[in-house]
């Protein structure tokens, strides 16, 4: 579930940029497809995550994600780094 949280307050910066953010310029629109963009990713990489983790448990076994984090920390902030000059 925290994947899904993650992915929805992505789109939901993508689309608040695009609604609220300043006078659309080049730059703007680049920055909400990329957060767009990221937030379908990640959407994408934790239901992929979900049914790979349910299904090693119904058969007995789990193992633990190591790049998973690591991917969704990378598009956190790559987003942040992203959406930071629109807020300066």
């Amino acid at each position: 579930m925290a994947w899904l949280r993650t992915a929805i307050g992505v789109l939901a910066l993508a689309a608040a940029i695009a609604r609220f953010g300043p006078t659309p310029g080049t730059h703007e629109k680049v920055v909400v497809v990329i957060t767009g963009l990221l937030g379908l990713a990640m959407l994408a990489t934790g239901t992929r995550r979900y049914y790979q983790v349910a299904r090693d448990l119904e058969q007995g076994r789990f193992e633990i994600s190591r790049r998973t984090p690591l991917l969704i920390a990378a598009v956190v902030a790559v987003t942040a780094l992203a959406v930071l000059p629109l807020l300066l």
